[in-house]
């Protein structure tokens, strides 16, 4: 074992390169970490509770996914319907949870957050 410290110590490259390999791997599973994160606040809290029970399930997957492979990986699934918006709501994005429910959310860069603002029943 202790030959093995002193290689690596006589060699500066493979020390060096070793040292690289440890911090990058720190740095990504920080990065991963921190970078994507989803939260709701009150209003879509309370909205939440009031859904029913399979598109509560729906949005969870959604946010699951989310944290897990990032927004720009999930908005590439056609099934949610992931779109910007226009008008009032300008600057905000919405998925479809079924044919009637619609989640909107915002993106923060500065933050590296998604904050889910309003969960409703779309009316046709």
């Amino acid at each position: 074992m202790r030959e093995n410290k002193l290689r690596i110590v006589r060699n500066p490259d493979l020390f060096l390169f070793l040292v690289t390999a440890a911090l990058y791997k720190y740095a990504i599973r920080t990065y991963i970490q921190f970078m994507n994160k989803v939260v709701l606040n009150k209003k879509a809290q309370k909205q939440f509770k009031k859904m029913p029970t399979h598109i509560q399930g729906k949005l969870q997957s959604w946010i699951e996914s989310v944290e897990a492979f990032g927004i720009k990986e999930i908005r590439i699934i056609p099934g949610y319907h992931d779109e910007p918006l226009t008008g009032q709501k300008i600057g905000q994005r919405s998925i479809r949870l079924s044919r009637a429910y619609r989640a909107f959310y915002v993106e923060y860069d500065d933050k590296i957050m998604i904050e889910i603002i309003e969960v409703n029943k779309h009316d046709y």
